[in-house]
């Protein structure tokens, strides 16, 4: 297997695991309520990427004329996008809204989500 083929397949499995429905906490769009600025969480979610060694390629920002930002972990080669985490800004803090795309949400993300929010 080509090293190129191991780290779609790396990349496929961090964006797209397959969990057991013990280990899925969320299947269906959630929001947050946070203190923090739609800057500093989206920093925050960065980090906990980076950490991930998820490549840079597989990690979608988009910026809305609102003030608005999204990460979302996008699948280049299939064009799918999975989990998509949009940051509104609100009063002095942000909703943070966490849709999952149908694809549960493992506890290790949700817990980086919480984190970063609050």
């Amino acid at each position: 297997m080509s090293l190129l083929s191991r780290l779609l397949l790396c990349a496929s499995c961090a964006l797209f695991p397959v969990l057991p429905a013990h280990a899925a906490v969320h299947k269906e769009p959630y929001e947050i309520n946070s203190t923090k600025t739609p800057q500093t969480i989206a920093g925050c979610l960065d980090q906990g990427i980076a950490k991930l060694k998820i490549p840079k390629e597989y990690v979608r920002h988009d910026t809305a004329d609102n003030g608005a930002l999204s990460v979302m972990l996008h699948n280049p080669v299939s064009g799918k996008t999975g989990l998509a985490i949009t940051l509104r800004p609100k009063d002095e803090g942000a909703t943070v809204q966490v849709d999952p795309n149908g694809i549960p949400v493992a506890k290790p993300w949700e817990r980086m989500i919480e984190r970063c929010a609050r």
